[in-house]
Parts: structure tokens; C-alpha cells; sequence
């Protein structure tokens, strides 16, 4: 079976093509959700890795999307828009409620916790501000500690959000992320 046209929409996704991609994402004969065979990568992961929020919009509109198919390393598009930096496209993807914001790849990271490495302090900012559930990042920050989770912790005691602990007792970010801090630093 061909694919061309999955294949352009795919590649247009990258660029700065707003008319082709929205005409490709609205054609019902296109396949949304087909994936670049070398990576599993769909166009929405495309356009989530090059920062291209229009296109993500576009594409987003499609009832047939599904926004939470991962890659090969079990990256969504949300995870890499966040690992990127990329602050439009997070933003765009967190007003989706489709949107799965705690997904993590298949080492166990979560979205939050890969753009804390990252160091994308207003990606981690929007995250926690958003009002979405974020209740599963306390563990995956519960790792090693570096300079990064520290940075995380402060945002969400900034904050003041609250999110359920590991043990889903709904404790407050800034005693669940002191007592990961202070398990892994000492």
C-alpha cells in the first residue's frame, strides 16, 4: 500500500507548509496516524519536534488523531514537545485533554521529569500552572537527584500545586518533592 500522501503530510509537518499540512490533515483518504517506518514517528511527533504549533493545530483538529502514539523509545509527541523545549506546542497540547501529560518513555521518565533535565524551566512552569493531573511525576523524579530536579521541586513549591504522591495520598508537592529530595541527597 502507498502512502504518498501520508508520507507529504508527514514531511510538511517539519516545515513551514501551514496550507499543505491543513489541507493533507483534512483529506478523509489520509491516514493521521500512519508513522514513519524508521522511528514510528507520526506527523504530530514531527511537528512536535521541529516547534511547529500551527501544524500540531492543524493536525489536532482530526477526530481520527491519536495524540498519545509513541515512537520507538515510547516518546509521545506531548514528551518530545516538552524534551524540546518547544513552549507553543506544549501549551497547545495541554488545552487537548486527550493529551496523556504523564506518559512516560520506556525508561521510566516522565514528561515533566525529561524537560526538568532538559533544564525548560517555563515548559515545567506551564505544566504546573495548567491545572492537568500531574500526579505520577514525583516518581519519576525519584531517581538520582541533579540540579535539574531541584529546579523542578522549586517550581512546584512556587506554585503551590498539590498533586498525588506515589501513594496517592494527594500531598502537597512541596512535602512530596522535600522527601524525595531528601531521600536522594543524603
Amino acid at each position: 500500500m502507498s502512502h504518498l500522501k501520508e508520507q507529504k503530510l508527514w514531511d510538511a509537518c517539519a516545515g513551514d507548509s501551514p496550507v499543505l499540512v491543513k489541507d493533507l490533515a483534512d483529506d478523509p483518504a489520509v491516514d493521521v496516524n500512519w508513522a514513519d517506518p524508521k522511528g514510528n514517528q507520526t506527523a504530530l511527533y514531527n511537528a512536535c519536534f521541529h516547534g511547529r504549533a500551527s501544524n500540531a493545530a492543524d493536525l489536532l483538529k482530526s477526530p481520527k488523531i491519536d495524540v498519545n502514539k509513541a515512537g520507538t523509545e515510547g516518546i509521545t509527541p506531548f514528551y518530545l514537545a516538552c524534551a524540546q523545549g518547544h513552549q507553543k506546542v506544549v501549551l497547545l497540547l495541554l488545552k487537548d485533554l486527550r493529551v496523556n501529560v504523564n506518559k512516560p518513555n520506556h525508561n521510566q521518565l516522565s514528561p515533566l521529569s525529561y524537560a526538568s533535565q532538559e533544564g525548560h524551566l517555563s515548559v515545567l512552569q506551564s505544566i504546573l500552572a495548567s491545572g492537568r493531573d500531574v500526579n505520577t511525576w514525583v516518581k519519576s523524579i525519584a531517581g538520582p537527584a541533579s540540579w535539574n530536579d531541584k529546579t523542578a521541586v522549586e517550581i512546584a513549591r512556587a506554585q503551590g500545586t498539590r498533586a498525588k504522591s506515589a501513594g496517592d495520598t494527594g500531598e502537597d508537592h512541596k512535602e512530596a518533592a522535600e522527601w524525595s529530595i531528601d531521600c536522594h541527597l543524603a
